[in-house]
């Protein structure tokens, strides 16, 4: 989804380039089998996601000498993806039942304002830049609110033999499993090239958000009144993203020269979440065995930078905020007369660098300069299991937790001037 203002001269009141998904998908999987001996069932629900949401201004120029006026290039995803899947398996000897649900993919978002290059009649390169003329607000925003959902649920029976299930649910965000130069999914707003004239008190806001939320739920029972009930449960969820707001080589200034009443602020915030729940039950006549692992990954860049340019302007901020969290919950529970074993392992890693950055540009400001990066990321674990059984009763629950990465705010090769005479 893709809207654009490409090579174009505008005389307007106000602009607005709007790109949205508001998409919806939905795979529901389910199975139910029964046999006089034995029951056998497998369901499978899978998601393959690939788009662009983008909003572009490219070598234009846009403005309106009589009047001040403003422009809004906005790109958001608010897709949701739902895959579910059930299986429901009984038989007298054996009952075997798996169900596997997958959500994977990318979903880039972008908001831009920049010039273009494009070739001439002799196959030589010419660039453009873009100019905003007497401008009041400039706002060029990218938000990721979407989410994706995977749930799973199994049932296996046998009345007199071996009831074994296993069900894995897996969502993830980019493509850690995937070719190198493809695996990180964007989320940018950015303004390059561009000269911007802005009327008396305008303002020029650059923001990137993301919200998005993975949730995963996995849950699995075994039943057998023979000799054996084993079951298994795995939740994945990965994401691998980068969130990033920045002006680069851009002129910013009053139309009145000798006036600096310009605010400008650039943004980054990423607040993305995941939850799981994987929970697994088993119960037998003589031996029951549950098992569920849990594996959450955030590998996560949150930048917000201005590089190059000059900015004549009121006060300049440049603000880059992580604050990603990680929710797992585990249990496991078996039941049998002999022998009742449960365990559950979660591994749960949040990796993320976060920086503001002011680099190569010329700001004179009258009032303040901020380059400001904060984290905040956080990873709860919940785990607990339970076995018994009538010669032996054991349960095992293990959790590895592990927070990675950088915050850092720097200026380097600038030329500032905060709280300047002008």
């Amino acid at each position: 989804v893709t809207s654009t203002i490409k090579g174009s001269t505008l005389t307007t009141t106000g602009t607005d380039v709007t790109a949205g998904s508001d998409s919806q998908v939905v795979n529901l999987a389910g199975q139910l089998a029964a046999g006089g001996k034995v029951g056998m069932g497998l369901g499978v629900a899978y998601n393959s996601l690939r788009n662009t949401t983008g909003a572009y201004v490219e070598g234009s120029t846009i403005g309106n000498d009589t009047q001040a006026n403003d422009l809004t290039v906005d790109a958001a995803n608010k897709g949701k993806v739902y895959a579910v899947g059930a299986a429901v398996v009984g038989g007298d000897k054996a009952a075997l039942n798996g169900v596997v649900v997958v959500n994977h993919g990318r979903n880039d978002v972008e908001a831009q304002v920049k010039g273009m290059t494009v070739l001439d009649k002799d196959g030589k390169a010419q660039s453009y830049g873009t100019n905003l003329n007497n401008m009041g607000n400039v706002s060029v925003h990218a938000t990721d609110s979407s989410s994706q959902l995977g749930v799973i649920g199994s049932l296996g029976i046998s009345s007199q033999g071996v009831a074994l299930g296993g069900s894995v649910a897996m969502n993830e965000i980019g493509s850690l499993l995937g070719e190198a130069d493809k695996k990180v999914q964007e989320n940018r707003a950015l303004i390059e090239d561009t000269t911007i004239t802005l009327a008396d008190e305008g303002r020029v806001a650059v923001a990137a958000d993301d919200t998005s939320k993975l949730t995963t739920v996995a849950v699995g029972t075994s039943l057998s009144g023979g000799s054996c009930a084993l079951q298994g449960v795995g939740t994945v969820a990965l994401i691998d993203k980068s969130t990033d707001a920045a002006i680069k080589k851009t002129i910013i200034k009053n139309v009145d020269a000798t006036k600096h009443s310009t605010a400008v602020a650039v943004d980054a915030d990423n607040t993305s979440k995941i939850t799981t729940v994987g929970i697994v039950a088993a119960a037998s006549g003589k031996v029951a065995g549950g098992a569920g692992i849990t594996v959450n990954k955030i590998a996560s860049d949150t930048n917000a930078s201005v590089a190059g340019g000059t900015y004549d302007v009121k006060g300049l901020q440049v603000n880059s905020s992580s604050a990603e969290s990680i929710t797992a919950i585990g249990v496991g529970v078996s039941a049998a007369e002999m022998a009742g074993l449960a365990g559950n392992m979660a591994i749960n890693r949040i990796g993320n660098d976060t920086s503001a950055s002011l680099d190569d540009a010329t700001v004179t400001a009258v009032q303040d300069i901020g380059v400001v990066s904060t984290s905040s990321d956080t990873i709860k674990n919940y785990a607990g299991t339970l076995g018994a059984g009538g010669k032996l009763g054991a349960g095992m629950s293990v959790s590895y937790n592990e927070l990675t990465g950088s915050t850092t705010s720097s200026v380097a090769t600038a030329t500032a001037c905060s709280r300047c005479e002008t």
